[in-house]
């Protein structure tokens, strides 16, 4: 007997793979537990409307589109939960479906609301204030928040400050505030016009002259150092435009235009040749290195076949900031931004921090109005860093590990690390919401299986999970991302390095075999949630294939195994599952198999 199932009631209901966070931090405000699916189940319409229809329909919820984004092998839906038009803080469902139609992963956030709720009448009223900036634009909006597991009406406030602030306020009805959070992020061309040639920092001149900051010696010595620093510039062509009315070549392309429009003010250069070559003391020398590393990435970008990631004309300022010593990406304008100060030693001089913040806007593209909670916040930081990293190995690998290896690890401030140079393992504590603290741990997972698979393969699987990522995800949800982007371009052939590294690092549990590899098409795992609490699995076998089914627990000892016949239901109960993950493995006569992630408290 054939059994006719709903396609969303599998996707709602098989949780494989449930996670909490451990995270108490005062940017968690309002966190929701997500709860991951790996279903194997098909779609055949990939509208938006379609999709967001059917999880209404099965959830019973009100959902509107947040988000989505195409990749070139999948489609990821990002849909905000509403009650009664108004949006719950934190409640959201996130769906990845390969172009075949298969579902790849659900992270439902989606919450119950008591029947009886009601919003009080009336507009909460809330005006920030800030000392030392003036308000240049406010916006409003009411919301539920869940706080100590209840739901409360409270207001979300952005508010665009004049000095390049863009801060978010969640008040409560009393008008106190629950939560201040800062929205900056901090730290190929469709159609080329010309080329130029750019004297350029490739990375950056300590990489260059293999040589370390040492005994507290100050090569930048404000930007009066040439003798020493000139000659470790490098003279490299890169595509940019040529203005007919000007008859000069500018630095702009359809994704990328040098402005400015922070403080320092400084005029943008341009030239009447193809050539843009500063002493590294003149404000056009950022501006070109800023302008060559940026273009430079977004063709290798594109390259890997993503082309929609950043596909807008971000606007650079290479001298911003008042000269603080940071920068920042900062999505809240319109078209977005990114910042580079001078403090110290200047920003844009180092790829690695031109890199970093260009990739906070990749993240942002890929998956946008996904960069709450700790831990997520740390992952955008340390992919920034990962992307550092992999562009100066390619370039030269002296010193790679060392994230900022210009503008950092010197008198100025300590950098990063890309190496995990403690030896960290994951759960690591993210103490006072530090988003810094535990990057390299991330960096050091990725870079060991770029060595394994080479750059273009692993920058191209992070590049993927982007568009995957999800408000409140973890670690782990990250290297699960990872995972399904090399079954979509590799067919998993790099699950088994990739696995070991992340479970050597404590992100991943122990595996016997990858959980996308070679997939059985039509079995669906149903009640995995009951069985987490103590109760039955449901296996539907629609193959008319006899199958193998086993368990294993996370050390690869198998817990349980029989045969399921053709057009068979199977329910597993009665066993003595001890709390902890394990893995369900189905495998049929030709070799193929499936694996589930299980979960047992």
């Amino acid at each position: 007997m054939k059994y006719a199932i709903s396609l969303f009631v599998i996707l709602i209901s098989s949780v494989c793979f449930s996670q909490s966070k451990h995270i108490s931090h005062s940017d968690d405000l309002g966190l929701i537990h997500k709860h991951t699916t790996f279903p194997n189940s098909l779609v055949n319409d990939l509208s938006i409307e379609n999709v967001r229809s059917n999880l209404m329909n099965e959830t019973g919820k009100e959902l509107e589109l947040a988000y989505y984004k195409n990749s070139p092998k999948a489609h990821y839906y990002l849909f905000q939960q509403n009650f009664n038009n108004i949006k719950v803080y934190g409640a959201e469902i996130k769906v990845g479906i390969d172009n075949n139609g298969k579902i790849l992963r659900i992270d439902n956030g989606l919450i119950d609301i008591p029947a009886n709720f009601s919003s009080t009448s009336g507009f909460i009223n809330w005006d920030p204030s800030n000392e030392e900036a003036n308000l240049l634009n406010i916006k409003k909006e009411q919301i539920l928040i869940l706080i100590n597991n209840e739901i409360q009406q409270a207001l979300e406030v952005t508010v665009h400050f004049d000095n390049d602030e863009y801060i978010q306020y969640l008040v409560s009805e009393s008008g106190d505030v629950l939560q201040t959070r800062d929205l900056n992020r901090y730290h190929f061309i469709d159609e080329k016009d010309t080329t130029a040639l750019m004297v350029v920092f490739n990375p950056d001149p300590m990489t260059k002259a293999s040589i370390s900051w040492i005994n507290g010696a100050d090569y930048d010595k404000n930007d009066q150092n040439e003798t020493f620093l000139n000659p470790l510039r490098d003279t490299l062509e890169i595509e940019l435009t040529y203005d007919e009315n000007s008859n000069l070549f500018i630095l702009e392309n359809d994704r990328l235009v040098i402005k400015e429009f922070s403080n320092p003010s400084q005029p943008i250069v341009n030239s009447a040749t193809p050539m843009f070559e500063y002493s590294r003391s003149h404000h056009g020398f950022e501006q070109a290195n800023a302008y060559f590393h940026i273009t430079n990435t977004q063709k290798h970008i594109q390259s890997l076949g993503f082309m929609n990631l950043v596909d807008y004309k971000i606007e650079v300022d290479v001298n911003a900031l008042n000269q603080q010593d940071n920068s920042m990406f900062s999505f809240a304008s319109n078209p977005p931004r990114l910042f580079f100060g001078e403090g110290g030693v200047d920003d844009a001089e180092d790829a690695d921090v031109v890199i970093h913040e260009y990739y906070h806007a990749v993240s942002h593209s890929a998956s946008g109005n996904t960069n709450s909670g700790t831990e997520r916040r740390t992952l955008d930081e340390a992919i920034g860093d990962y992307f550092g990293c992999s562009y100066s190995k390619m370039i030269n690998p002296y010193n790679w590990e060392n994230v900022f290896t210009w503008d950092g690890h010197n008198q100025y401030w300590g950098g990063r690390f890309g190496n995990n140079p403690n030896g960290k393992v994951y759960p690591v504590t993210f103490s006072g919401g530090n988003i810094y603290a535990h990057t390299d741990l991330w960096v050091c997972a990725l870079m060991e299986i770029y060595n394994h698979i080479g750059r273009n393969a692993m920058d191209q699987l992070v590049i993927e999970s982007l568009y995957g990522y999800f408000n409140q995800m973890t670690f782990t949800d990250a290297a699960l991302l990872i995972v399904q982007a090399d079954s979509l371009y590799n067919n998993g052939v790099n699950v088994p390095i990739i696995w070991s590294t992340f479970y050597n690092k404590g992100i991943l549990p122990s595996n016997p075999v990858s959980i996308y590899e070679n997939e059985i098409v039509g079995v669906n795992v149903i009640n995995s949630i009951g069985f987490s609490t103590g109760g039955s699995l449901t296996l539907l076998n629609d193959k008319m294939l006899d199958l193998n089914v086993l368990i294993y627990d996370v050390s690869g000892k198998k817990k349980f195994s029989t045969v399921v016949n053709g057009d068979e239901r199977l329910n597993i109960s009665g066993i003595d599952f001890k709390s902890g993950v394990y893995i369900l493995l189905i495998e049929d006569k030709f070799g193929n198999n499936t694996t589930y992630k299980l979960m047992r408290q």
